[in-house]
């Protein structure tokens, strides 16, 4: 490791390992299942326009008891809408998506400048692609800015997804590069499973559970930060859930700032064309 990493810090190694083995399960089956068959020097063939498909997009519309940032950060700790679009331009491979997402607090609470206002507005834009093997990888680019809050200032970041179905089971891997902000170069480990099953006709039930792991710059603590469990019943178009928030070490956030034991309910609505 010395000679192919000779830069790394003991800590660095430490990460690296840490993201491989979070990893290494969906991105070891990548080779060989989408490796072209046939000899190496044989023609290829001419090569063909992706299909295309018209425009698709997307709509939904949650309310929640509170929000509060996947590492447990307490943002809302009180009644919140969010909605949210997206569009795709239809493309089978590598599709470009456009996304809106924003969370608007219906009561003020420190440090929001207004009595209500969108304390969060997310923009992206991302690409997906769905390996033969079936695991699927997600990538954007997304800059998050917080137009209610008093002092804080923008954050950008670099996300990917990695994600497997085995029947009804789906695990998953998220990674968040931050890119800007109060926390510029930390990086969030996000490991996930989920597993749903019919109950009756056209209704779901769901389980999901995630963990964050944040690695910080410099000589901070590294740590688990979170663990959330949401359980979700899904009937068509509607949803509602039960989300359990709790602490998993006090290194990076005070337990003020954190969702330390903390239960959120709500309900979405959501449409695709």
């Amino acid at each position: 490791f010395h000679i192919l990493l000779p830069a790394m810090t003991d800590k660095d190694l430490r990460r690296f390992v840490f993201a491989l083995l979070v990893f290494s399960p969906f991105l070891a089956p990548l080779g060989a299942a989408d490796l072209p068959s046939g000899p190496l020097d044989a023609p290829s063939a001419p090569p063909s326009e992706s299909p295309r498909a018209p425009l698709r997009a997307s709509f939904s519309m949650d309310v929640a008891s509170a929000y509060f940032f996947d590492s447990g950060y307490v943002v809302d700790d009180g009644p919140v809408v969010q909605p949210a679009f997206g569009v795709s331009d239809g493309r089978a491979f590598l599709p470009l998506k456009f996304a809106f997402w924003g969370n608007y607090a219906l009561e003020r609470e420190a440090p929001m400048s207004d009595d209500k206002g969108f304390t969060e507005i997310d923009l992206s834009v991302g690409t997906e692609h769905a390996f033969r093997n079936g695991v699927v990888l997600f990538a954007d680019l997304k800059t998050s800015q917080y137009p209610a809050m008093e002092g804080w200032s923008g954050v950008d970041f670099v996300n990917a997804k990695l994600q497997r179905r085995f029947g009804p089971v789906l695990l998953g891997g998220r990674m968040k590069y931050l890119m800007s902000g109060g926390y510029a170069n930390d990086v969030q480990l996000i490991p996930f499973g989920e597993v749903s099953a019919p109950v009756v006709a056209d209704v779901t039930a769901g389980l999901h559970a995630q963990a964050c792991y944040n690695f910080n710059e410099g000589a901070a603590a590294d740590a688990w930060t979170a663990c959330t469990i949401t359980a979700r019943l899904s009937w068509r178009a509607l949803s509602l859930y039960v989300k359990r928030a709790v602490q998993m070490d006090d290194a990076i956030y005070t337990d003020r700032q954190h969702a330390v034991e903390r239960v959120i309910v709500g309900a979405g609505w959501r449409r695709s064309w």
